[in-house]
């Protein structure tokens, strides 16, 4: 695993030239990161990841074209990084140019006693940095859902959205829900989302989750059950619920309903694996030259490499011409002689 003080290292180093790096196509898309600890125990370094994701939900929820927080951490993943490494600002804004995002939140946190306090501020990147704004919160640790929401609201008329109508989560319902999404067993993860919907059976996001670890691990049948019943619904995370829906589909070869799952994920939130999921689908259907755009796409993304690499693959394997040529300089076989 590479060392989180070589990556800032990095960072340090070509963050100039990731500046001038052209921006993806979706490069108006906001970027989340989790909140680094300013103070507190090493019991508390799990709200750093579990503000930002709620963070990220309350605006997704409300509409704000986001980058999947996924995404980010799938891209700590794929580059070996621990799942909250440490960056310096100047770091952060170069990672985010380098993702596609137009502006990013961010900032820190600190723990005294049972009350957290956190900082975020708000940076646009069309063009050069500029803090659009800056805002404090505190709440006791049983009300992290109600601080969530002030900071949201903060952050929405700026981003030029409304706040969406969300039902109040029961707090212990909402630690469950964090707990599970930063966890990094799945078997822990499963423990947390049920033990979050149980407590609050309304609870979309944390069934999406559930239902998404549930096809990740081969039980496809409970998987579509869940999302079956998510599907009209109006969430933080439909876009991941959608996404996943058009998996199962697709490998049920039901192509036309995988094919409009798909389509309304990206308009729930963007994705790499959204648009993964249309290349599959139009290479199946042999419509390859749709099938590269769908993946150059998702490439600009800089996440999933390992799926993109498959799918890229596949669509060379399918260009290629059905015969070989012949060596260079090898004879032409006569006809056979007819009778």
């Amino acid at each position: 695993m590479k060392m989180k003080s070589r990556w800032n290292w990095a960072f340090a180093v070509f963050s100039p030239l990731l500046m001038l790096a052209p921006l993806s196509a979706s490069a108006q898309r906001l970027l989340v990161f989790p909140l680094a600890q300013s103070q507190g125990p090493d019991s508390a370094k799990w709200l750093g990841m579990g503000l930002g994701i709620a963070i990220h939900d309350a605006l997704a929820v409300s509409g704000v074209p986001e980058m999947p927080m996924e995404d980010l951490l799938s891209f700590y993943d794929q580059e070996g990084l621990v799942q909250q490494p440490s960056f310096t600002l100047a770091a952060e804004l170069a990672l985010a140019r380098q993702l596609g995002a137009g502006s990013i939140v961010t900032g820190s946190y600190s723990v005294a006693q049972d009350s957290v306090t956190a900082e975020i501020q708000l940076i646009s990147m069309n063009g050069d940095p500029v803090r659009k704004g800056q805002w404090t919160e505190s709440a006791g640790l049983r009300d992290l859902w109600d601080m969530t929401s002030r900071l949201r609201d903060h952050l929405l008329p700026v981003l030029g959205k409304s706040p969406a109508k969300e039902a109040p989560v029961k707090p212990e319902a909402f630690e469950a829900y964090i707990r599970g999404r930063i966890a990094d067993d799945q078997t822990v993860k499963e423990v947390y989302f049920r033990k979050a919907v149980e407590i609050e059976p309304d609870y979309d996001d944390a069934w999406c989750y559930l239902a998404k670890l549930l096809f990740d691990s081969d039980r496809v049948t409970e998987a579509r059950s869940i999302l079956d019943k998510l599907r009209p619904k109006n969430y933080a995370k439909a876009y991941i619920g959608l996404c996943t829906l058009g998996q199962i589909k697709l490998e049920e070869g039901a192509m036309g309903e995988a094919r409009s799952l798909f389509e309304a994920s990206l308009k729930k939130g963007e994705s790499a694996q959204a648009h993964i999921g249309l290349a599959k689908l139009l290479v199946r259907q042999k419509r390859l030259g749709e099938a590269a755009r769908e993946i150059k796409i998702a490439r600009s993304f800089g996440t999933d490499q390992d799926d993109i690499d498959q799918v890229s693959s596949e669509l060379e394997r399918l260009k290629a011409p059905a015969q070989q040529p012949q060596p260079e300089g090898a004879a032409a076989q006569p006809p056979s002689p007819q009778p």
